[in-house]
């Protein structure tokens, strides 16, 4: 009887642990460069940051949509045209909602621009 009960315990032990159902992958994300300003915006800004592979396909599809983005790790050019972190010495968390619409220009990046000289000169 003891045999029987421990081979049941072990199976349902083992059993249990495949079942990969309540775990979720986490999903690709892909640095990008982007110019976001609306046309009733005098003036546009530059992006950086990281966005789900399933985002930037849906702004590949629809441009003109209204559905919101996230962005984050969040990456800004300072005064010295030197890329940096927005969360450091910020309050913020580095992570922002753009409208695709919005969005001018996108550019896939291979890796993350931290620190990185520029050709942009900020004023």
């Amino acid at each position: 009887m003891k045999k029987y009960l421990f081979l049941f315990i072990t199976l349902t032990v083992l059993t249990a642990c495949n079942d990969k159902s309540g775990y979720h992958q986490a999903e690709e994300k892909v640095w990008v460069y982007f110019d976001y300003g609306t046309k009733e915006e005098l003036n546009s800004y530059g992006v950086y940051g990281e966005i789900t592979q399933k985002d930037l396909e849906f702004i590949k599809l629809s441009s003109t949509s209204k559905r919101l983005v996230t962005v984050q790790n969040i990456r800004f050019i300072d005064n010295d045209s030197i890329i940096k972190d927005l969360s450091v010495n910020s309050n913020q968390e580095g992570t922002q909602l753009y409208q695709i619409k919005g969005i001018n220009y996108l550019e896939i990046l291979k890796k993350d621009p931290l620190n990185i000289k520029t050709d942009f000169y900020v004023d």
